[in-house]
This record gives C-alpha cells, sequence and structure tokens, in this order.
C-alpha cells in the first residue's frame, strides 16, 4: 500500500477484524502482536504454514462463538489449593493441577491451556492468567505464551521445547529472564565451589 502501512491501517481501526500478518521483514512480528494480529508469517510463505494460519484463525472463530453462545459469567480461575485451580470453561467448572498444564497460549480475550492430552479453551487474558499463577511455576517466554517451567525438555536461542513434544517460540528478553530465575538456579555446574 503506497501511502499507508498495514500496521497504520489496522491502528486506525477500531473494530479490528482477524487478521495474519505476511510480510519479508520478521522485525514487525512483535508489532503485530501488539495489534493482536492472529498469526505471523514471514515470506516466503508456504502452503502447509498458509493452512495452519487459517486453521487457527477458524478455531478462534469457532471457539469465541462457542464461548459467547455459552458464557457463564466471572470465568476466573479460582486457587484453593498448592496443586491445582478451578476455572470455567463452557462445559461448566473444571479442575486442573499446576503440574499438568504444559503451555498456555493467547487467544485474545480467552487463553488456551494445554495438558498432554486436552486442551482447555477459558474466558481468561494470558494477560490475567500471568497474575493469578504462581510465578514460581508459570513463566511468560513470549507476548502469546506462558509455559510451566517443570516442562521444559530443551532451550534454544528461539525457542522452547517442552515435555509431549510442544514447541513455543521465546523472545530475547524472556529468555534472559527465563534463564535468570528458572535455569541458572538448576544447572548444573563444570565446576564446584
Amino acid at each position: 500500500m503506497p501511502e499507508l502501512s498495514g500496521t497504520a491501517l489496522l491502528k486506525s481501526i477500531k473494530n479490528k477484524p482477524l487478521f495474519v500478518f505476511i510480510t519479508s521483514h520478521s522485525e514487525y512480528a512483535v508489532e503485530s502482536y501488539d495489534l493482536d494480529a492472529i498469526d505471523f508469517i514471514v515470506k516466503p510463505a508456504t502452503f502447509e504454514r498458509i493452512l495452519k494460519s487459517a486453521n487457527k484463525a477458524i478455531e478462534y472463530l469457532d471457539l469465541k462463538k462457542q464461548i459467547n453462545s455459552e458464557l457463564i459469567d466471572g470465568a476466573e480461575i479460582k486457587k484453593d489449593h498448592d496443586d491445582f485451580f478451578y476455572f470455567r470453561e463452557t462445559k461448566g467448572i473444571s479442575k486442573l493441577k499446576y503440574n499438568d498444564v504444559i503451555y498456555i497460549e493467547s487467544m485474545g480475550d480467552f487463553s488456551k491451556l494445554f495438558t498432554n492430552a486436552d486442551k482447555h479453551v477459558i474466558l481468561v487474558s494470558l494477560k490475567n492468567l500471568e497474575k493469578q499463577l504462581p510465578k514460581e511455576i508459570f513463566t511468560r517466554v513470549h507476548k502469546q505464551y506462558i509455559i510451566n517451567t517443570n516442562h521444559i525438555a530443551t532451550l534454544t536461542n528461539h525457542e522452547v521445547h517442552l515435555d509431549f513434544n510442544f514447541v513455543v517460540p521465546i523472545s530475547a528478553s524472556n529468555r534472559q529472564e527465563l534463564m535468570e530465575n528458572s535455569i541458572d538456579k538448576k544447572i548444573l555446574s563444570r565446576f564446584t565451589k
């Protein structure tokens, strides 16, 4: 667009539609998530990558429609005990142990909790989850993701590989914080004091 960038256009729209950034400029990734993009694709885009993004958008719309039609007021996590919590979802109130949650993905106004066997969609934003979940177990590693540090299998410069073959991206600043607050405390040292 010669006179207006895609981000400028989105900033000007009051009720933003679902959108996916497709660009050859990876430096726009952070800004795209600030604008609540459903996904970010770096060119050249493959059919498989576009299909994955389209399926993510369809899933988001289906879940939002389902939640709006069956919404239960006050969908908040409530902590009653040190090792589990309750949350509201469309089928009622469910219980999960903290350690069963592998990671959490932001879906705009709601979040998706992933376990090794299932996923749960709850009407609580990632920002609000971050405030309520125990910080000694859960850490934000990206604008879109919170992980359970007990499930870290491998950490690279750009990704966290979790148990059960889950992989999530990690930002540079969140990687440094994860290292300082969790990894460094448990890492085996080459030399002992």
